[in-house]
């Protein structure tokens, strides 16, 4: 146990059996808040239809952004509209905030008219998790009110023509990919003694999660930011967990890892479950043996090993010691 002045040493070297962590996708494509800008450019349209007496129309385009079901649309933009013509060319730029990737991009062809209300010639709605995977420019076949694509004058699809590219804010997440955790991980013996004295003193009492890492290794900061800022882990993390960063490359923290089983040889980053009285309950291997990972870390990759740790402080009795394979010789 680790209690008071007890030493570490009397904690037996656990034989440790490493539960690993499933690659994912690499990371989440970028957060549901402040994400960036979409920059349209409107080329042209083709494939209308007439609208007027004279077997033409005199058409301009529409852009708003909405929320997935329809409401909550922003401003409307709106080219200059051309007249007496079928196939129209407008060159004309915007650019719309993203705020979530459940937005919509809708884009509209109206007929002006001088006396009446403008006519809706044709509608597109395309997710805007779609217009972040890449660059477009390309047609968007425009529909009708039932849905179905509008064959113009000249026997063509009514389409509009777009230049569209996502440029991403920079997030909370990248500027804490950019700053070292574990300065302050050094010297952990006392901060693995007062964790312990923490989840003792809850109701219900809680376990110690150790992060064993070092500060080259990205998936050790993304795995740190999203147990403190993501809203689902890092309720999850609060609930069940007093968490805490232990430097694995610090001098002061070689007896602790050695105590424990040495779990750096698993790669980085690596958990560590104590229970509320410091006896040793288990480890999950988040990291990969690489000096350098390539696959991040998302939010449901966290979630579920959250709930992986979680089950193995609940499931598995205290003092039972897994088997450790471990890959040294």
């Amino acid at each position: 146990m680790f209690a008071g002045a007890t030493p570490l040493s009397f904690l037996q070297a656990p034989a440790l059996h490493s539960q690993g962590v499933g690659r994912g996708r690499a990371g989440e494509k970028m957060s549901e808040e402040g994400m960036g800008v979409l920059d349209i450019f409107v080329f042209k349209a083709s494939g209308l239809v007439k609208m007027d007496l004279t077997g033409l129309c005199d058409p301009y385009v529409t852009l708003t952004m909405t929320n997935d079901d329809g409401t909550g649309g922003g401003k409307v933009r709106r080219t200059k509209y051309i007249r007496q013509n079928l196939n129209p060319e407008f060159n004309q730029e915007f650019q719309f905030t993203v705020y979530k990737l459940s937005q919509m991009l809708v884009i509209k062809v109206y007929d002006h008219d001088d006396l009446g209300a403008d006519d809706l010639m044709g509608t597109r709605r395309i997710p805007v998790a779609e217009l972040v995977e890449k660059d477009w420019q390309e047609w968007f076949h425009m529909l009708d009110q039932l849905g179905h694509e509008i064959i113009g004058e000249d026997g063509t699809m009514c389409r509009v023509k777009l230049d569209i590219k996502y440029t991403p804010h920079p997030t909370r997440e990248m500027a804490a990919l950019g700053r070292a955790i574990y300065v302050d991980a050094g010297a952990g013996e006392h901060q693995v003694k007062e964790s312990i004295k923490r989840a003792a003193g809850c109701q219900p009492r809680k376990r110690v999660l150790i992060q064993f890492g070092a500060d080259w290794n990205d998936s050790c900061k993304k795995f740190h930011f999203l147990l403190r800022e993501d809203k689902d882990c890092a309720a999850m993390c609060a609930e069940f967990f007093e968490y805490f960063l232990l430097d694995a490359e610090h001098e002061a923290n070689f007896d602790i890892m050695k105590r424990l089983g040495e779990p750096q040889w698993l790669g980085f980053p690596v958990f560590v479950i104590l229970d509320h009285a410091g006896a040793y309950i288990h480890t999950q291997s988040a990291g990969h043996r690489a000096q350098h990972t390539h696959t991040m870390p998302s939010s449901r990759q966290s979630r579920a090993m959250l709930c992986t740790l979680t089950r193995c402080t609940i499931d598995r009795p205290v003092g039972i010691r897994p088997h450790f394979h471990s890959d040294r010789s």
